[in-house]
């Protein structure tokens, strides 16, 4: 009996030296329920807290900086961002597709088509490429002539038509192979083929400048109002008289 008794003593000693040692759940956000006005906030530690929430600003209260602009957080407040381009207001060529990056904004981008390469037509159609709609499959024309089967006559050149297939027209220089003199323009006719023309100028015949202004002839721009040139006044600062000078409305006067 007093080896049970000793024993027992022996156990509640060593509870009471080293204690229990349990783990205490914290509550967090998921359990707890805030009064208006206040939000929650997980603590680690101490649990779920509720806190005073402060009102945000609005972009009614913000001014933001050249170059940037305003958005609304219902979090953070108001927040001031780069003042990118958005696709909304992009226009992109034709073939092309708009991507915003949230760094440099709207960009355009040439999608990625099929090609002839990739595509199989059916008996009696042949593959088209097209680079904007990408390959497709057209029925099959009877074969037309061109360039590489086609002799012209002197004067004459050849010009391939993806239908009419080639022909020969008559060889007429442009603009793009012809150098006009300074002051003429260049315009190119269906028969004869480029010409060099002398465009109308106005003249100084026909202007009249305002007060303080005289007219220039250019033969090139045509005439213009440029403003007047005042001559220095001369006084008997500049004149060397062998006596005396004397300035009058007419000018310095040696005397």
């Amino acid at each position: 009996m007093g080896v049970k008794i000793n024993s027992i003593f022996f156990l509640v000693a060593i509870i009471l030296c080293f204690g229990f040692h349990t783990t205490q759940a914290v509550t967090t956000c998921m359990m707890a329920k805030c009064s208006a006005g206040f939000v929650c906030r997980d603590d680690p530690i101490k649990g779920a807290q509720c806190v005073r929430q402060d009102p945000v600003a609005t972009c009614d209260l913000v001014d933001c900086a050249s170059g940037f602009r305003c958005v609304d957080d219902p979090v953070n407040g108001a927040q001031c961002v780069k003042d990118i381009a958005t696709c909304a207001a992009t226009s992109c060529p034709v073939g092309y597709s708009c991507v915003e990056d949230a760094v440099e904004g709207a960009k355009c981008y040439i999608q990625q088509v099929t090609t002839c390469l990739t595509v199989k037509c059916s008996a009696g159609y042949v593959c088209k490429d097209d680079p904007v709609n990408g390959a497709s499959c057209v029925k099959d024309a009877p074969l037309v002539t061109t360039c590489l089967t086609v002799k012209c006559s002197a004067g004459y050149v050849c010009k391939d038509d993806p239908i009419r297939g080639a022909s020969c027209v008559r060889d007429v220089p442009t603009c793009a192979s012809t150098s006009c003199p300074v002051g003429y323009s260049c315009v190119e006719d269906a028969v004869e083929g480029a010409k060099c023309f002398k465009p109308q100028v106005t003249t100084c015949l026909t202007v009249k400048c305002s007060a303080g202004f005289v007219c220039k002839d250019d033969p090139i721009k045509g005439a213009s109002c440029v403003k007047e040139a005042i001559p220095p006044t001369i006084t008997c600062k500049n004149v060397r008289c062998p006596r005396k000078c004397l300035d009058t409305p007419k000018g310095p006067k040696c005397i």
